[in-house]
Parts: C-alpha cells; structure tokens; sequence
C-alpha cells in the first residue's frame, strides 16, 4: 500500500466519524446509487475521486448546517455550466444555498494542490474569482457539520498576480502600450494572463481613451482604492475614477466621480456634468446616475409622476419595466395600500411592495403587509 492510499484510507474515516455527528446523523439525505455515480463520471469524462465517491454512497444529496451536497441532477447540470465558462477539471459538490459552490480540483489543474476545495461565486463563474474554501473535502465536511464555513480564502488571480506581476510590464495589453512601472501599479493579473485585473495609476493617464485620476500625495492608505483602474479581460477599462470631464456613451461626466461600463460598453453608472435626460428622465446634474440590468435611477430635476405616484426632485429607482422601486413623495399619495404624506420615502422590493418607510421627520420603518397586524 503507497503512501496515497493510506491517506484515502485515513481520510475515509475521518469523514465516516464526522458523518456521525449529531448534525449530519439527523440530516435528511439520500446516498448516490451506483447509476448516480456513473453518470455524473460520464459528464466529468474521467472517474469520480475515490473520496468523493465515498462521500456520495454514504451521505449523498442532503443539508448539513453549512452546506448543502448536491444531488446527481444539479452535480451533472453544473459540470455542462463550468465546461461552458473553462471550469473543466472542477467537480461541484456542495453550496451555501445560492450565493456559491464549492467545487473539488481533483487533479491540481487550477495550480494548486490536488484535493483543494474551491468557493466559486455563482454570479461571477471564472477563475478569477475563485477562492480557496477548504484544503480538502474533509475539512469541507467538517466545516459544513459544525456550522463554520470559513471566510473565503485567497484569490487564485492573487497567487497568479505574486508570481508573474513583474513579468506582466513587458506583456501589456495594447490599452496599455507606452506605459509601465513608472505609471502605474498592477494589482492583480487576470488568472493565467498577463493582463492587468486591477492597477493604480501613478500619476493622470489616459487608458483606453479614458483619464483616468491617480491619488495625490495627500490621499490616505485607505482611500487609494477609490482611484484603482479596473480592466475587463481584453484590457479594456470598465471602471475607473475620471481625472477630468469627460464625454462617454453620449453623456457629460463630471471630473473626480466614478464610471463604469457594462459588458456591451454601455454604461453602467456616472455622473453627469450637466443635467441630462437618461432613459426619458431629466436627472440632475453632479448626482450619479446607475443603469444597472435590475434597475436604474438618479436624482430628477424637478417632481414627475413615475409608475402612477406623485415623485419629488430627489432620487428615484425604477425597474427596467417601469415598476418604481425608491422615491420621495411630492404630495401625500397611498403605495402599496399605505397612505404616506408629502415627502415620505419609500424602497420596494425588486417587482414587489415596499419593504421600507422613512417619514418626513425622520422615523424609519418596515411596514407590515396591509391587512396584517
């Protein structure tokens, strides 16, 4: 027997003392069948870790207090999702109920050691963002039975970044060109490139067409983020701080603010240097404007009438559809089945009702549904 194997053999029981804890003995699971087994190896085009496929025929599909180990179905549906976004060589096994998965590196792919457990954001699926949730499934095991799933580990693009930053000045993308050590700061690498994620200008450049404002002298360690560059994987800037004013997607940005371009080069969020009519709403100029895809606002130049109520010159939120989601009251007016008087404001929730109240004399509060006590 090599020395692998008595590892496997003493991790086996390690996680076999931990599925008999309390927590994970009264959880409702349903161990893989061997038909389970094999078809989640056949998306995965090679054999299942010994390990892991001990974990699936002893404890399966279940909830533990911190994790939830998913079912064959949702193992071999996410496998297709991360051999879309270049996660092959990942298996999925557990999540946090929505936010992540945690997802084993069988054979060290991903540049790190064999085993390793990764937290994979579920909004953000790219190495880039993936974090070291445990050293191994055995710790991903005991995290989840006793309810302290550590916080998110180091980054694998910080790991990337320490080893080839320096590299990375005589590789730049073409955004770039022209610039390097003595203009700004790399941050952090996009994973296995050498294009900048994250840097710091130096000194007011221009990146992409974009000036870019650099912290001066009297900025504190704390605030220099505020001035960081970001890139998206082609080097392009979709987020930066403006050193002066400037035109993007049409529009009038104010010097010293923020913006932020989608992915299609739309804008995400600015300020405007003037009053600016946006999506046939006339904001106010020097107050940011934000056209994210769940919703958009800003502050209106003077009171409207938005999704039926009565909106005061101040900010506004709305739903793509229309559906208003913050406002302040220009006169008294019932939402939601709640009569409120001139200058209450509301926040309600994405396609729903309002979920919170401020008064004109500052009392906030949550309201209960109407009808209910």
């Amino acid at each position: 027997m090599n020395e692998d194997e008595k590892l496997e053999i003493e991790d086996r029981l390690r996680i076999e003392v931990l599925l008999d804890e309390p927590a994970a003995a009264a959880a409702d699971h349903v161990p893989f069948t061997e038909d389970d087994v094999a078809a989640v190896e056949a998306v995965l085009g090679r054999p299942a870790p010994p390990l892991v496929k001990f974990l699936w025929r002893r404890f399966g599909e279940g909830e533990l207090p911190a994790a939830y180990f998913y079912s064959r179905n949702l193992v071999v549906d996410l496998l297709g999702q991360y051999a879309e976004v270049g996660l092959t060589g990942l298996l999925p096994i557990a999540g946090d109920r929505g936010s992540c998965d945690y997802a084993i590196d069988p054979d060290g792919a991903f540049d790190l050691w064999k085993g390793v457990v990764f937290n994979v954001s579920a909004s953000a699926r790219s190495p880039d963002f993936m974090h070291v949730a445990t050293g191994d499934l055995v710790g991903l095991v005991a995290a989840a039975i006793e309810d302290k799933m550590p916080d998110p580990g180091f980054r694998l693009s910080e790991i990337w970044t320490t080893k080839h930053r320096d590299a990375a000045y005589d590789d730049l993308p073409v955004s770039l060109r022209g610039l390097g050590r003595a203009d700004f700061e790399i941050d952090e690498l996009y994973f296995r490139t050498s294009v900048p994620k994250v840097l710091l200008p130096l000194r007011d450049l221009v990146i992409d067409g974009i000036p870019c404002q650099a912290p001066d002298a009297s900025t504190p360690a704390s605030h220099r983020m505020l001035f960081e560059v970001h890139l998206n994987r082609d080097g392009h800037v979709w987020a930066a701080r403006l050193a002066r004013d400037h035109v993007a997607g049409g529009f009038p940005c104010r010097a010293d603010t923020k913006l932020a371009f989608k992915e299609d080069g739309s804008l995400d969020r600015f300020t405007p240097a003037a009053d600016v009519t946006f999506r046939g709403l006339l904001f106010k100029d020097g107050e940011e404007i934000e056209n994210h895809d769940l919703a958009y606002g800003g502050v209106l130049v003077e009171p409207a009438i938005l999704d039926g109520i009565p909106c005061a010159a101040a900010r506004v939120r709305l739903e793509p559809n229309g559906h208003l989601l913050e406002a302040t009251l220009s006169a008294a007016h019932v939402v939601d089945g709640h009569a409120l008087p001139a200058g209450a404001w509301f926040d309600r929730w994405l396609g729903g009702d309002l979920y919170r109240i401020c008064l004109p004399g500052g009392e906030k509060f949550q309201p209960a549904k109407p009808g209910n006590s």
